[in-house]
């Protein structure tokens, strides 16, 4: 092989090389504007889906406020189950005001004293706990296994 010859076949790889370079960056290129379209187009698909659910909560709430007395047939267990649940809301809720009332009268001139309270209960403690009766303090409150299971299935479901 003679020095031309050699030349040209430098030449000749080194053309390869940079067309096949090219293609590479051209695929690469491609695959990358893909891949960002996919993924703007998903991103946009999980907003488009977030306001759906949002819609259907609201013609949910709609439907239930318009026709909680006089609901479909299909839809008449849902509508109790809401009620009930709402029920339970405004009990635990009037436990709650009960239980605030207990802590803080009214008749007291410093209306922050509930959220002193509260601010002492969540505190940290100091190094060392002190030792309290927990049974005294606490009670234990029953809850709803079913709600809780449904309450679940829900949040799988979406």
């Amino acid at each position: 092989m003679n020095f031309d010859e050699l030349m040209q076949f430098v030449k000749d790889s080194v053309e390869m090389i940079v067309d096949k370079s090219a293609e590479l960056y051209k695929a690469a290129e491609e695959k990358t504007k893909k891949v960002a379209r996919t993924t703007k187009l998903q991103t946009e698909i999980a907003v488009e889906k977030s306001t759906l659910r949002r819609l259907y909560r609201q013609i949910g709430e709609k439907y239930y406020n318009l026709h909680r007395d006089d609901p479909e047939e299909a839809l008449a267990t849902l509508c109790s189950d809401v009620t009930a649940t709402l029920n339970r809301i405004a009990e635990k809720q009037e436990e709650v005001d009960r239980l605030k009332e207990e802590l803080c009268p009214e008749d007291d001139e410093d209306e922050d004293d509930y959220d002193f309270v509260v601010e002492i209960i969540t505190e940290e403690p100091d190094e060392k706990e002190p030792e309290t009766d927990e049974d005294a303090v606490f009670e234990e409150s029953a809850v709803d296994e079913d709600a809780e299971e449904e309450a679940q299935d829900d949040d799988e479901d979406e």
